[in-house]
């Protein structure tokens, strides 16, 4: 058997003699696991808020979408609910500023040319 494309296709004397796709059920993660991941997603919220909350929200939507994707059409609002109110308890938190913490710059300021 060979993986092609996200489908596992057998193959005799080099020839493709069926393919099959993998069952949606079987990308699904199991409570248990999609349990875990959002406790994770706390975590990102947490260091995101805290060293860039700029891109806070954009990184919560790509991760939302991303354990939606893989939960079943059943978990899907139990997830929606529960990463909303993770978001806006981290929000309400003070942000907690590391005074050792590097100064990074990406670019720093040219002189004018005058």
């Amino acid at each position: 058997m060979a993986a092609v494309d996200g489908r596992v296709t057998c193959l005799v004397a080099q020839e493709q003699c069926c393919v099959v796709a993998p069952k949606e059920k079987d990308m699904l993660f199991p409570a248990d696991v999609l349990d875990s991941e959002i406790r994770k997603l706390r975590g990102l919220l947490q260091m995101l808020h805290e060293d860039q909350p700029d891109v806070m929200e954009d990184v919560f939507d790509f991760h939302v979408t991303s354990l939606i994707t893989h939960a079943a059409p059943e978990h899907h609002a139990r997830i929606r609910a529960a990463a909303r109110s993770m978001l806006v308890e981290v929000q309400r938190c003070p942000v907690r500023r590391n005074p050792d913490a590097p100064q990074i710059l990406l670019m720093e300021a040219l002189p004018s040319a005058a």
